[in-house]
């Protein structure tokens, strides 16, 4: 049996022309019907802006996640110097510190004792009769202004770590 007669063409091609392969004049392939460009040109301008906010919005929470990830490696940090030292002065700088570098902020001295004496809280706890040194250290994560949220949470977001050490003890000096 003939396959043309199977598929009802009866000996000659005669395909729908909605099927038809979409050629243009000098043989090119269009990928698509030139028909509708306004629907294009409204779905584009439509998903264009969602999409641009999403990817905006998914890289502002990444930085804020890695701020708060480096946050709080400096309190943990901060906590243990202070739980092992008893030295307020070094932990805060141990937190200043790190927060610096793994934020990679290029600052001058005066910044970073600034930011040890403002956004590094130490306090020693006492927890079931045992001491433990805690440490909070805060950073103010800027916010673009071109994103709306400084009309309400001027000067950024806090972003903020917290550790807990136990004290360690240090046998006294001539022992």
């Amino acid at each position: 049996m003939d396959k043309n007669k199977l598929l009802g063409g009866g000996g000659r091609n005669k395909t729908p022309a909605h099927r038809q392969p979409d050629h243009a004049p000098g043989g090119f392939h269009v990928l698509g019907r030139i028909g509708n460009q306004r629907g294009d040109v409204v779905q584009f301008t439509v998903i264009f802006p969602v999409l641009l906010f999403i990817i905006i919005f998914a890289l502002s929470w990444g930085v804020g996640v890695y701020t708060k990830m480096a946050m709080t490696t400096a309190a943990r940090e901060a906590a243990r110097t202070y739980a092992v030292t008893h030295d307020e002065e070094a932990a805060r700088f141990v937190a200043a510190d790190i927060a610096k570098n793994i934020l990679g902020a290029d600052v001058s001295d005066e910044l970073v004792d600034r930011f040890k004496k403002n956004n590094v809280y130490l306090e020693k706890v006492d927890i079931d009769g045992s001491t433990y040194c805690r440490s909070i250290v805060v950073f103010k994560l800027p916010i673009p202004a071109w994103t709306g949220v400084n009309s309400f949470k001027p000067g950024g977001i806090k972003v903020g770590g917290e550790a807990l050490f136990r004290e360690e003890f240090i046998p006294p000096e001539g022992s």
